[in-house]
């Protein structure tokens, strides 16, 4: 059975997964941002897309292998607080984004638990 710190990975990675379908789906562009999908923000979102992927398996890796638990909580951090500080310094915006900063306001429950996980357990490498 899992544990509750494998599901915190998990749970991570599934909210960074939505945003990964529009590099292979661009269409979904639209519903989810509400921005047309043939134009230059379509394909910075495509962009954005790719990199979700690479957080994604950061955090499934990071399920699985306790080695990659450090890497990957620090990415996932930049990429959710970064977004959730952004969204705050925009105002608040309303529309579609505004689903997204819930999602990633949500996600910092899993990411405190990670995040503690990781430096409690982990010594620190001496440089």
């Amino acid at each position: 059975m899992p544990t509750a710190l494998t599901m915190c990975w998990l749970a991570l990675a599934a909210i960074h997964i939505p945003p990964t379908l529009v590099a292979v789906w661009p269409p979904l562009i639209e519903r989810l941002y509400g921005v047309n999908p043939d134009g230059t923000l379509g394909l910075l979102l495509m962009h954005r897309g790719v990199l979700f992927m690479a957080v994604a398996g950061l955090c499934i890796l990071a399920a699985c292998r306790p080695s990659y638990r450090r890497v990957a909580a620090a990415v996932t951090a930049t990429s959710i607080l970064s977004f959730v500080g952004l969204y705050g310094v925009a105002g608040l915006p309303e529309g579609p984004i505004r689903q997204i900063a819930a999602v990633d306001m949500a996600a910092l429950v899993p990411l405190v638990v990670v995040a503690r996980h990781v430096t409690k357990s982990q010594p620190r490498r001496k440089s």
